[in-house]
């Protein structure tokens, strides 16, 4: 759901060429990954797309609450002496709140897989979403 939230905040407040822009830059970061393991993803900076007004759940409970915090991990994903900004009370609470709507939507028969939200923004991409999403 917060992909589609991403691409109709992007579609709302970006040109067509800046889209372009952050589909390649999601296309990068999808190939600089794609041979790791598991293990080796998870224990990478990534670059994230820069649509800090609807950051999804996830980022926000990871190692950003506030923008600031998240754009820095953005430009300088590579900076692991940055603390993390996120308040760990709110994380906790975030991702309990995360487990029960996953349970929730695997109790309703629907897709409940945590996905790479790059490779879900490349995947909505190349099934011309981008373009259908009103």
């Amino acid at each position: 759901m917060e992909v589609f939230r991403i691409v109709e905040y992007a579609r709302a407040t970006r040109k067509p060429e800046q889209i372009a822009t952050l589909i390649n830059e999601v296309a990068e970061s999808v190939n600089a990954t794609k041979d790791l393991t598991y293990e080796q993803h998870l224990a990478t900076n990534q670059r994230c797309p820069p649509v800090y007004g609807v950051r999804p759940t996830k980022g926000r409970n990871f190692h950003a609450q506030d923008v600031e915090g998240c754009r820095h991990s953005y430009e300088d994903p590579h900076d692991l002496a940055a603390p993390p900004s996120y308040v760990p009370a709110l994380k906790i609470a975030g991702e309990a709140s995360e487990a029960s709507f996953r349970a929730a939507m695997e109790r309703a028969g629907i897709d409940n897989q945590t996905y790479d939200l790059n490779s879900a923004l490349l995947d909505v991409n190349e099934s011309r979403i981008w373009q259908a999403v009103q």
